[in-house]
């Protein structure tokens, strides 16, 4: 009952102050504004002005409100704003992976027993304990052929061009709506997220045209989502009709049925290798025993029931590694470093000034070349450290943080993070914020015009 009544008085608020402003001309917003989503699955468009979590609440801007709505934090789900239209060289970079599951990504500064010092664009400079620290790793800069939906961009759909007017997309029902690209990576990272009132739903990638996949009659490969039931690869070649490659029962696996499937998909064409990952787990893999000998560059997606909704669709080139493949673990007498020729090395790693490494092996001490290295696993002594407050934060540069927010002002997020600390990030690094789960019996009070 309590549910309902927020539901309805924030329905009601939301709903006055947007009606008040047809009689005035809506104040401007310089920011693009993101998607906030509540926990009952409304979302509103706008930008976040404050957010405090001593005092329970989020200020939003939106566009068409005279003056900013205030949720109860109980109510918030998630944040997203708009897809970076651009991709930043990070040759240089490295990747910080720690015990609390957060990940960093920046040009790497110093190091020594105690801290290790990083600096991003988006964070600045500032250091981690290094007793969090599980592993370092050299940064392996990926092509990005596709990061939207954004408005303007050209889709297609029923054969015909249109421009995207939101940082969402519709697949209908029954009809094919996709991207056509000049071509798609042989080994390709696909990640998107989709809703869907009834999570049934085909993706075809590696089409030649739209059209040709509508038709049935162009060679490309389908992933068939069957509600939280089932997955199924499918492979179509002309003349030779269409072959179930593999399937997998995800109810048997444990995975969460939901309207909400945060998919993943690693595709390596000439291994014909397809790893699929279903809210960040991977669920099976997959070998196809025949080549797709013609490869498209379209990618489409179609609902078998109701409407679909499509969201940051990333297509990137993929280096053939899968999360956590082909890493050696630390062992308790010392930590390993990989060299970039193969070569596994285990010892101490004593401190890194740019452009070396010190390393105490079992042939003395080392000075390495921190061109020659690959990556780092530590002893990490926090590897039990508690989760940071459970909101989990990601950047346009690639950090994932689970964090404490403390609150959002003046265009700046403060947080506390359990290996680096107090953090300030400019909201407009900020990429996605993700309130933890709470009971669906918790209070929501009402939201305040």
């Amino acid at each position: 009952m309590k549910s309902l009544i927020w539901r309805l008085a924030a329905a009601t608020a939301c709903a006055a102050a947007i009606v008040s402003a047809q009689n005035a001309a809506p104040p401007a917003v310089k920011d693009t504004p993101g998607k906030l989503t509540l926990r009952n699955g409304d979302t509103f468009q706008g930008v976040i002005e404050a957010f405090d979590a001593n005092a329970g609440a989020l200020t939003l801007r939106h566009p068409l409100a005279l003056k900013p709505i205030v949720f109860s934090a109980a109510a918030l789900r998630q944040y997203s704003a708009p897809a970076a239209s651009a991709t930043s060289d990070a040759s240089d970079d490295w990747i910080v992976e720690t015990a609390a599951r957060e990940r960093f990504q920046g040009r790497l500064i110093r190091m020594d027993a105690e801290r290790l010092i990083l600096k991003s664009d988006p964070l600045g400079e500032f250091s981690l304990a290094r007793r969090v620290v599980v592993a370092l790793e050299r940064s392996e800069t990926e092509r990005v052929i596709y990061d939207g939906p954004k408005p303007g961009d050209e889709w297609v759909r029923r054969n015909e061009k249109f421009k995207v007017a939101a940082d969402t997309v519709e697949a209908p029902q029954g009809q094919w709506v996709g991207l056509e690209a000049p071509s798609l990576p042989r080994r390709m990272r696909l990640d998107l997220t989709l809703r869907a009132h009834v999570p049934f739903f085909n993706i075809s990638f590696y089409g030649e045209s739209l059209r040709r996949v509508n038709d049935g009659a162009g060679a490309h490969y389908q992933l068939y989502y069957q509600m939280g039931q089932q997955l199924l690869l499918m492979r179509t070649v002309p003349n030779f009709g269409t072959q179930q490659v593999g399937s997998v029962e995800l109810r048997r696996l444990g995975v969460p049925a939901g309207n909400r499937i945060a998919l993943t998909l690693y595709v390596d064409l000439d291994r014909r290798r397809f790893v699929p990952f279903l809210n960040n787990r991977q669920v099976t893999e997959w070998t196809d025993n025949q080549p797709l000998e013609k490869a498209g560059g379209t990618i489409a997606f179609v609902a078998q029931n109701g409407m679909a909704t499509i969201t940051k669709l990333r297509i990137a080139e993929w280096n053939g590694r899968l999360p956590n493949e082909g890493r050696a673990s630390a062992p308790l007498d010392g930590e390993v470093i990989q060299m970039i020729n193969g070569d596994n090395l285990t010892g101490e790693i004593l401190a890194i000034e740019p452009p070396n490494c010190k390393i105490r092996s079992p042939f003395g001490e080392l000075t390495v070349p921190l061109q020659n290295l690959k990556r780092m696993d530590f002893r990490a002594s926090g590897a039990g450290a508690p989760i940071g407050g459970g909101t989990r934060i990601a950047t346009k540069n690639g950090d994932a943080l689970e964090v404490k927010l403390v609150k959002i002002e003046k265009d700046v997020l403060l947080c506390e993070s359990v290996g680096a600390g107090v953090l300030r990030i400019p909201m407009a690094a900020v990429r996605e914020i993700l309130w933890p789960e709470k009971s669906d019996d918790a209070p929501m009070p009402d939201a305040e015009e």
